[in-house]
């Protein structure tokens, strides 16, 4: 009865709630999101990708094929580029860097067996005019800039006609192949360098074990292997600042600031307080009374505050899987947190109903 005939004092109180409740869950989900987003940006250009080179004796690409068998290895493969740049039959002048590759190639960029087909980065077979399943000749590219080894790049390409395959990011495999075209080649011989992508929690074993798991050359250096992009103490850790967002906290000072709202309402209300006690309730059914009202309130704003945030974040396209946990949890960190503040209530004394009178 409090609840429904509160009118102004139960309105306030339920948009207040509501509006606490929806602007913390959506800014730790916005948060959130944008992490995850970042990390999977940093990631699909080389940010979990290791690099094994040796300027002597290169790398056995038999060996680091091998790798995609060893657990903790989401995809490896051996790469070779080209000095020279290739060419279309249709457009000499296309000037496309070229590299071979081993058949983890496929894993490693996440895609289907590319087999006998010839790999573009999506944005090269854009501006060239090529979609998946095109036919392409590739031959030495017909440069102004100099002169080039025709010859050799002529016996690295395949005579017939190739089946294209596009993918994004080939800038994963190194600044030399981005925006190029990748071949297959067979694991034998030697290799420029190996690519290596460890799943997200064996990174550091997979670093430490690829010296030995490649094999060490007869001669000459050992097999260098270091991160695809920067690495060291300034970058980025995507899991601490996931663990140390501010936004996180902002769910239980919400919800500390709704209970002692809660509080304050109560404590303008000894007078009813008082008014039950000469009726002969006592205090465990006065909290009843309140517990019960407060309940009533934050249960309406937690359901009303749920469909709010999950409709902006559907608006903003957040990927649900991530929304929702989020979402749900802050809201009820934040009722919980209000709930047990607002049992503080209890120790509210109750005035004498003579002052009350006195007051009135």
């Amino acid at each position: 009865m409090n609840f429904l005939c509160g009118q102004v004092t139960t309105w306030l109180m339920l948009i207040m709630s509501t509006a606490s409740f929806t602007c913390v869950a959506w800014l730790d989900t916005h948060t959130t999101a944008r992490i995850v987003r970042e990390q999977q940006e940093y990631d699909a250009s080389g940010g979990r990708t290791l690099v094994a080179t040796n300027e002597d004796a290169g790398v056995s690409q038999r060996a680091c094929e091998s790798l995609n068998l060893v657990s903790g290895v989401a995809g490896a493969a051996a790469i070779t580029p080209q000095q020279n740049p290739a060419g279309l039959a249709s457009s000499p002048d296309a000037n496309i860097p070229i590299a071979t590759a081993t058949a983890g190639i496929s894993r490693l960029m996440g895609i289907d067996e590319l087999g006998d087909a010839v790999l573009f980065d999506i944005n090269t077979a854009r501006r060239l005019g090529l979609i998946d399943s095109s036919l392409v000749r590739l031959q030495a590219a017909d440069t102004s800039d100099g002169p080039t080894n025709a010859a050799a790049t002529e016996q690295l390409l395949p005579p017939s006609t190739l089946r294209v395959r596009t993918a994004h990011g080939l800038s994963l495999l190194g600044e030399d192949v981005a925006g190029g075209a990748i071949l297959p080649a067979a694991a034998v011989g030697r290799a420029t360098y190996c690519v290596v992508q460890p799943t997200t929690f064996s990174q550091s074993a997979i670093r430490d074990a690829l010296p030995a798991l490649l094999g060490a050359p007869r001669t000459g250096t050992p097999t260098i292997v270091s991160d695809r992009l920067l690495s060291g103490r300034f970058v980025r850790n995507f899991a601490e600042e996931y663990q140390n967002r501010l936004s996180s906290r902002a769910a239980t000072a919400a919800g500390i600031g709704i209970g002692m709202l809660w509080v304050l309402l109560c404590w303008t209300r000894r007078d009813q307080d008082a008014l039950y006690s000469t009726l002969g309730a006592g205090l465990a059914i006065r909290a009843i009374i309140r517990v019960s009202e407060v309940l009533l309130l934050l249960g309406t704003a937690s359901v009303v505050s749920i469909t709010l945030a999950a409709n902006v974040g559907l608006t903003q396209q957040v990927d649900p899987d991530l929304m929702w946990p989020s979402v749900v949890g802050n809201v009820g960190l934040c009722t919980s947190t209000a709930l047990l503040t607002a049992l503080l209530a209890a120790f509210i004394p109750v005035r004498s109903p003579l002052s009350a009178l006195k007051d009135r």
